[in-house]
């Protein structure tokens, strides 16, 4: 079931990331590897060509058709490359790396710098129904901070880097809109 969720970040994501046309590389809970290249209408994983069809039911949810069954796939979150995903009810983070990271990895050469942070964002319009945090605490990259409930689904919502909570903007039972501050650094 994790493989599905290769093709839900590239055809129905396109507004976070393209994969068009390049070989990627999708590392599923820093477990699985597997490679996905779309290439003129069709989807390669692991080299073997795979019919779908993606409907999207809203904003972040979306129905995979394949191999005659149906899975629902929810974006939780996307922060640069790493993606946290629902699928059929099981959560999941998967990490794209392109032809310059895969190469980058491969001499064991780490990007140093990470992007800096300045706020977290609400991926979807929603209620706040738990904060882990408060202000002064300093965080790494993936901590819990809150507790998102949109569409009768609770949704995590991480640190995306290592840094320190300067302010928090929203409180238990505030509804949000999508892209609302949430948090600063």
């Amino acid at each position: 079931m994790n493989t599905f969720c290769v093709f839900l970040i590239n055809i129905a994501s396109e507004p976070y990331c393209t994969l068009k046309n390049m070989n990627t590389k999708v590392i599923i809970n820093e477990q699985k590897e597997f490679d996905f290249k779309d290439e003129k209408s069709q989807i390669f994983l692991n080299n073997e060509v795979r019919d779908y069809e993606v409907i999207q039911i809203s904003s972040n949810l979306y129905t995979l058709s394949m191999k005659n069954q149906v899975h629902e796939i929810e974006i939780l979150s996307i922060t640069n490359d790493n993606y946290e995903l629902k699928i059929d009810g099981v959560f999941l983070s998967a990490e794209l790396l392109d032809h310059q990271k895969q190469i980058l990895k491969a001499l064991g050469i780490e990007v140093a710098a990470e992007e800096k942070v300045d706020n977290v964002v609400s991926p979807m319009p929603g209620s706040i129904i738990e904060i882990s945090c408060s202000t002064g605490d300093e965080v790494e990259k993936g901590t819990p901070l809150l507790i998102l409930e949109a569409m009768k689904m609770e949704n995590v919502i991480k640190s995306p880097a290592a840094g320190t909570i300067n302010e928090i903007k929203v409180s238990i039972g505030e509804s949000v809109e999508k892209n609302q501050v949430l948090l600063v650094f």
